[in-house]
């Protein structure tokens, strides 16, 4: 009678580890599209490694990139969202982009990625986008990076996020 008991909680305990998400790189790797639902403020966009004041860095198809900061992103269920520039004047721009955005997970990295939608064109029309490397998330806050080369050196832009309420 012990036999049968014994098997189960065995094969219990295997089959809840097996079910564990694990994490990779702060993100879990279980971690839905649905955690990144919401309304997310870009606080700040750095040089990994480099001063930040050194280079003038453009980001997104050309956008200087102090007029991202502040800048709103909205992620809804439907994958149809937006990003929202706030700054106006100099170079900066304001006004809302509309974006068509998922997550992937790819050799157990995950990637927050999206186009710009542009009026008359249909999504499935839009071949090119931006794919940012999820280095870490939780409830508040996210860090997104994505590679670059400046004057010959590979370092990562990060991009950090904090979680409207």
């Amino acid at each position: 009678m012990k036999k049968p008991i014994v098997a189960f909680v065995f094969f219990a305990s295997i089959l809840a580890f097996s079910c564990k998400s694990t994490k990779t790189n702060g993100v879990s790797e279980g971690a839905s599209k649905k955690s990144i639902y919401g309304t997310w403020t870009l606080n700040s966009i750095t040089l990994d490694g480099i001063p930040n004041d050194k280079f003038d860095v453009k980001v997104l198809g050309g956008i200087p990139r102090q007029c991202m900061i502040g800048s709103t992103w909205l992620f809804p269920s439907n994958g149809y969202g937006n990003y929202t520039i706030t700054q106006s004047g100099g170079n900066c721009q304001a006004g809302a982009h509309n974006i068509l955005w998922s997550r992937l997970t790819e050799n157990g990295v995950n990637y927050l990625q999206f186009k710009e939608l542009e009026e008359g064109v249909k999504d499935k029309n839009i071949t090119s986008g931006y794919r940012l490397e999820q280095v870490s998330q939780d409830a508040a806050s996210m860090v997104l990076r994505s590679p670059l080369d400046i004057a010959g050196r590979h370092t990562y832009l990060m991009y950090s996020f904090t979680k409207n309420q």
